[in-house]
């Protein structure tokens, strides 16, 4: 059974559910260790609530380390996090995009929220590492097809997102020139660290498309934040999202770049064939589209390429730099060194078909070069299992 100290957090989460549900409710406790292994995220069986209730919930708290207490007024990451998830969740309920797990309350001063158990089911990172090229291509199409619903349903919100963490007690985090300025000044060290010069307009340029990306008001929907293989799976005929600990409202195509750039926050990092990945951000245009039509074909490549180009540098010289020098790391599927050079290779090409941001383009060519000269031993990225296989989509 669990501690007797959980007994209480039961209880509320029994009054939480009874004023949600407009009835008494009682739930079993659970004896396990928590979903998948995660102590503060729990399964609960309900055995008696009003009509048309569902059989289980999910109740999720923040992590805490051993002995810690919750203070709902912290600004710990971690109690960020659950505040960002509780609010993302409540926008999509009222909503009523079916994107993620449906929210049924939570208790902001105790630290807990409940949701919709999504049950088990397939994940995209379990079809990318499996060895059906027809299914992996399938979920990755769903995922950025809910990702695109999600968007779209979302857009012209950020005002209540605002309220709904206000009322939590949170403020709405905003693009800030000092989060700008701190990653220019990472990109410098690492020019410095390279002994690379940059071409004097490279600055220009960021400036530039990260000013077009902000002022971007018609696509300033909720982004997820890390729309990985692992933090979705199948629910009936539809991919549903979850973990929405980095959620956001900013530019949609920070989120709908992924499968272009693959996947920046992730562990589960390999190569998708091109028309793979074109299915994907396609589908996710289509649904976004239905609310932006004015997204034509010029403006849809821009925007893939600005948010790839932030991804690119800003996890290189911010999260790998400079470590990533001294020693390379495995992280997932495959090393840091492999997944820099992966990227900034992808950005040279989006970069060569169009034509944008000759600065960007010329810095980024002579990194992969210095890059390259010191490490002589890191192989290409390979292609997801999945995709090896004889019947695979060639890319």
């Amino acid at each position: 059974m669990l501690p007797a100290v959980d007994a209480t957090l039961h209880r509320a989460v029994e009054t939480s559910l009874t004023a949600a549900w407009h009835g008494s409710v009682r739930l079993r406790r659970d004896d396990g260790d928590g979903i998948e292994g995660n102590t503060h995220v729990r399964r609960l069986h309900v055995e008696s609530a009003p009509a048309n209730a569902p059989t289980s919930v999910v109740v999720k708290r923040p992590r805490l380390d051993d002995g810690e207490t919750f203070d709902p007024r912290s600004e710990r990451p971690e109690t960020t996090k659950f505040f960002t998830e509780w609010a993302c969740l409540q926008l999509l309920h009222e909503t009523g995009v079916d994107a993620a797990p449906r929210f049924y309350g939570g208790d902001a001063g105790q630290g807990f929220l409940v949701m919709e158990d999504l049950g088990p089911g397939d994940r995209l990172d379990h079809a990318l590492l499996g060895n059906d090229p027809v299914h992996a291509r399938r979920t990755l199409v769903a995922l950025f097809q809910t990702v695109g619903r999600m968007h779209a349903a979302t857009i012209g919100k950020r005002g209540r997102f605002a309220e709904i963490l206000a009322g939590l007690g949170r403020k709405m985090s905003r693009p800030d020139q000092s989060a700008e300025a701190h990653r220019d000044a990472a990109i410098v060290d690492t020019f410095s660290r390279l002994a690379i010069d940059p071409p004097r307009t490279f600055f220009d340029e960021m400036t530039d498309l990260t000013r077009r990306s902000f002022a971007a008001y018609d696509v300033d929907a909720l982004l997820h934040g890390d729309p990985c293989p692992d933090n979705c799976h199948w629910v009936g005929d539809r991919v549903r999202l979850l973990d929405f600990e980095h959620g956001r409202f900013g530019n949609a195509f920070f989120d709908g770049c992924y499968p272009r750039i693959h996947f920046p926050t992730c562990w589960c990092v390999s190569r998708l064939p091109a028309d793979v990945a074109d299915d994907a951000v396609n589908t996710w245009r289509g649904e976004l589209i239905r609310v932006v039509p004015g997204i034509d074909d010029e403006r849809f490549e821009r925007g893939l390429v600005d948010a790839s180009i932030r991804w690119a540098w800003s996890t290189f010289a911010l999260w790998h730099m400079p470590g990533a020098l001294e020693k390379d790391r495995e992280w997932g599927l495959v090393t840091v060194r492999r997944r820099v050079l992966f990227r900034f290779d992808l950005v040279l090409a989006m970069l060569a078909r169009s034509g944008w941001y000759p600065a960007i383009a010329e810095a980024t060519q002579r990194a992969v070069d210095a890059l390259s000269a010191r490490w002589t031993d890191v192989p290409e990225m390979p292609v997801y299992p999945a995709f090896r296989t004889p019947h695979a989509t060639s890319s």
